[in-house]
């Protein structure tokens, strides 16, 4: 990215001052400029800058503000005689030092200060947004130790703009006891931040000019290590930077600290830029009990490790331990030569730094595009139109893939259940397809066409139209059903050329075909009518559900049903499984998931809490909806790896 520097032009008069023992010396304010940088580009420190220009917040210096700066010199005589005044032609002018640049562009966004509520306090932060139209990715931005939003020399409120510029908000946020923050340090610990980090990540992702499927993290030092944290304790993160990120927080809180914080209940840690903390023993019993990697290790996200060669602080070795312990494969390490714990940014050096800026902000523009694609298709199966849904993770594949086969009665769309557990696959690099069965959804075939047979044909026909048309790996193929869908899923599992590697079962369907009717349709009379009603002239008979569905029973669907024993021969299925019921669902109850776990010895049983059989689908409990999609993700990530 090309940042542009401002137009300045910089005049260096140097007075001879009979009262002060210092040359008097004018400067301009251009973007990026902080007090902490001027002090050390002209020897001096930077609160005599402030004190002597009245500036109280260090951070908010205004562009084209003309500073004051004392620069040491000789002490001038008390009463020196007049200066004579230079002949034109004889006497050079004073001495100017002009650099003309392009003029800047209008700023490419906006920011503001926000306070988030985060339980019993608020947690300060610096909203970032683009202009423009949105939805856009967003970063959060987490600081190093005894620091603040704004980061070692303003390298945050650097970054920010730049990730404005390619189209990025960020929020950069002072954890607690930090920069704005009102809470006493000593309150500080791993969870804490992880905490702040995820309030910051729902802050953006509440924001209509966010997509709040597009957020990652990012963190300097040990706000590396919460970021690595955070990431692991929330999967919505999409992507990772780290800049001497450190897994290893030993570093930080050596074991004679740890002692005396075991002691005292804290331990004093002294700074050489900020007032000293009160480091809690929280945080050290975090540090010494915490394998930083190990967490990270559940992330899906890919991570960019930064490191500085000259890091003596956390040494560049580390940012390979971050690659290797993360599940992505599309993880980097970025070894930045000569370059410091603060990338030299306090050294008037800015090499490193805006390589740093360029790397993190090509980052996240690659790995917050889009993760996925979706596709509104119909598959042709001989002369049955079939809807369905294709969703597809961006990249060049192939892909592994799932066929998503919904419940009794229900759609592609189950109420959006199957596109959140279709999206939180795509994120994990796994395509789907989920289609309509006759008389469902958008499906223009009468209900009486929706029976067994015609269910599993339309379940293969939209794997086969997968295969023709994406780029789909075929030895990496799942099957996922829902209820019904279940029952499908196992007769098509229980076959001898079944090409499923992994099979997830939500809540299936899986008793003999009759009990199922039986208990579904009210009990043996209510059965015995409507089969009776089904097998008159017109061949279907009429049923409304408990939900309020009515339906036309085809006696095809009855007699494929009685006929239907989906355990009978799933014990040759070779792929692995996954069983998830909910503790509260009536309607296929915790017996039927249970035997499916008996006839199939290898698959894993997965209850859900305070979930019945809409599992958050048709109901108000995103929790219970999250626990399956997570469920189900991870499971097919694992094994169509």
């Amino acid at each position: 990215m090309n940042r542009k520097v401002l137009a300045v032009i910089i005049v260096l008069v140097m007075v001879a001052s009979s009262f002060s023992s210092v040359y008097a010396l004018s400067y301009t304010v251009v973007k990026g400029d902080t007090l902490w940088d001027l002090g050390i580009k002209y020897g001096v420190e930077w609160g005599e800058i402030a004190e002597l220009n009245g500036v109280h917040d260090a951070r908010k210096l205004q562009i084209g503000t003309v500073l004051e700066i004392p620069v040491p010199g000789e002490v001038a005589p008390e009463e020196p005689a007049p200066a004579p005044m230079p002949e034109p032609a004889e006497e050079p002018a004073p001495p100017v030092s002009e650099v003309i640049i392009e003029e800047p562009a209008e700023e490419a966004f906006m920011a503001y200060d926000v306070s988030i509520p985060n339980g019993s306090y608020q947690v300060p932060g610096i909203v970032t947004l683009p202009l423009g139209n949105g939805p856009f990715p967003a970063v959060v931005m987490l600081h190093g130790t005894g620091s603040e939003k704004d980061e070692a020399g303003g390298g945050y409120a650097l970054t920010a703009p730049a990730l404005a510029e390619a189209g990025i908000a960020s929020i950069r946020i002072d954890f607690i006891g930090t920069g704005d923050s009102q809470v006493d340090y000593i309150e500080y610990n791993f969870s804490t931040a992880v905490s702040d980090a995820n309030a910051a990540f729902q802050y953006m992702a509440n924001l209509e000019a966010v997509d709040a499927t597009r957020i990652g993290v990012m963190g300097w030092s040990q706000g590396g290590t919460i970021a690595m944290l955070a990431a692991a304790d929330n999967r919505s993160f999409q992507s990772v930077v780290t800049w001497a990120g450190a897994p290893d927080m030993t570093i930080g809180g050596s074991e004679e600290e740890y002692e005396t914080a075991k002691e005292d209940g804290f331990f004093l840690r002294e700074f050489g830029w900020r007032s000293p903390l009160r480091v809690s023993l929280q945080w050290f019993e975090d540090v010494y009990n915490t394998d930083v990697l190990e967490v990270f290790g559940d992330s899906n996200a890919p991570v960019l490790a930064v490191n500085g060669s000259e890091d003596d602080v956390v040494v560049p070795a580390n940012a390979a331990l971050i690659v290797e312990a993360s599940a992505n494969p599309a993880s980097r390490q970025l070894i930045l030569e000569g370059a410091d714990h603060t990338f030299n940014i306090f050294t008037g050096d800015m090499t490193a730094f805006d390589q740093l800026i360029d790397a993190t902000v090509n980052w996240f523009d690659v790995t917050l595009q889009p993760a996925f694609t979706i596709e509104e298709v119909t598959v042709m199966n001989g002369r049955r139109a079939v809807p369905a849904t294709v969703v597809m993770p961006v990249g060049n594949g192939p892909f592994p893939a799932v066929v998503m086969n919904h419940g009794h009665g229900g759609s592609r769309q189950e109420n959006g259940g199957f596109g959140g557990v279709a999206e939180a696959l795509a994120g994990r690099g796994i395509a789907t397809i989920r289609m309509d069965f006759p008389g469902c959804g958008d499906s223009t075939e009468p209900f009486t066409e929706n029976y067994l047979s015609n269910m599993i044909s339309d379940s293969n026909a939209s794997l086969a139209y997968l295969l023709e048309n994406y780029p789909i790996d075929p030895q990496r193929l799942g099957i996922m059903g829902y209820s019904m869908g279940g029952r499908i899923a196992l007769h098509i599992g229980s076959e001898d050329d079944q090409p499923y590697k992994a099979m997830g079962l939500l809540a299936p369907s899986a008793d003999w075909g009759q009990e199922m009717m039986v208990s579904f349709l009210g009990g043996q009379e209510a059965f015995d009518q409507l089969y009776e009603e089904a097998q008159s002239e017109k061949g279907y008979a009429d049923f409304t559900t408990q939900w309020g569905q009515v339906q036309q029973l085809s006696l095809n669907w009855f007699d494929e049903m009685i006929a239907s024993r989906p355990l009978e021969n799933i014990a040759g299925y070779d792929g692995a499984m996954l069983v998830i019921f909910g503790d509260q669902d009536n309607v296929v109850r915790a017996g039927v998931n249970q035997a499916v776990a008996e006839a199939y010895e290898a698959a894993t049983v997965r209850v859900v809490p305070n979930a019945d059989h809409g599992y958050g689908f048709y109901s108000d409990q995103p929790d219970v909806t999250a626990a399956v999609e997570d469920s189900l993700a991870n499971f097919f990530f694992e094994a169509l790896r």
